[in-house]
């Protein structure tokens, strides 16, 4: 293990002290360091040790990484669901979504890996060009709720393609993606979303926290639209998501 650097980085509005052994966590961190940070403002610190990469890939894999970019890409891993499990405290919670913004408003694009969100908000980017649209985070943005507004946050923990950005969005729809030959969209019933939305949290916490977990996402489902976005490779997807998510339809 390489000599630790600790950073205080603000992310999704909470200081945070990261300690980062390895170069792919020192890397992500770099655009959410901030200075002349008082010792008190720290709301907590996240930490992965040798011991700790080592029993947690054990105990899910069976096996411990031996090869130094494997360790690299573990603690990267770990230390987002440390991160989210301390942030359960701070209303909010990490969701497996592509996030995009579009004229100060962002959308949510949730789903099982592999289903079309990236190349769904990629399209948005290209339809309504970079002077109105931008990816937050295409992987594990941060939901959080401030002073009665859910907003959706940039997180280092940005996922294979690494497009994410150090800012918060009012959220203003989330979107469950379907893949499917023709587009359209229907709101869902909060008790509908409730599970969809729970398999895209990073749940591995302990019961104390699952509380907490269940209980931002009941919170939030009171207050944000929820979708389920049927959905082709078009530039009629966008209009079709936008129109209905952005309150147009």
């Amino acid at each position: 293990m390489e000599d630790a650097i600790k950073r205080v980085c603000r992310i999704a509005g909470v200081n945070v002290l990261v300690t980062a052994h390895y170069e792919r966590l020192r890397e992500q961190i770099q655009h959410y360091i901030v200075s002349d940070v008082d010792e008190s403002s720290i709301a907590f610190a996240i930490e992965q040790t040798n011991d700790d990469i080592d029993r947690v890939c054990m105990k899910r894999f069976g096996q411990i990484p031996t090869t130094h970019s494997a360790r690299s890409t573990y603690e990267y891993m770990l230390s987002g669901t440390q991160f989210h499990a301390n942030m359960l405290n701070y209303n909010a919670f990490m969701l497996h979504s592509s996030a995009v913004a579009c004229d100060s408003k962002a959308y949510l694009f949730t789903a099982d890996s592999g289903t079309g969100k990236s190349t769904h908000t990629g399209l948005w980017l290209k339809h309504f060009g970079s002077e109105r649209a931008f990816i937050v985070n295409d992987d594990k943005p941060i939901v959080r709720k401030i002073d009665e507004t859910y907003y959706v946050c940039g997180t280092p923990w940005s996922g294979k393609n690494n497009i994410q950005r150090n800012t918060m969005v009012p959220l203003q729809a989330i979107a469950y993606v379907v893949r499917n030959p023709e587009n359209s969209i229907e709101r869902m019933e909060p008790k509908d979303a409730l599970p969809l939305l729970f398999e895209q949290t990073v749940y591995r916490v302990n019961e104390n926290l699952m509380g907490l977990l269940l209980d931002r996402l009941d919170d939030l489902l009171r207050t944000v639209p929820v979708y389920r976005l049927r959905c082709n490779i078009s530039d009629e997807a966008v209009c079709v998501a936008h129109g209905a998510m952005s309150g147009g339809i």
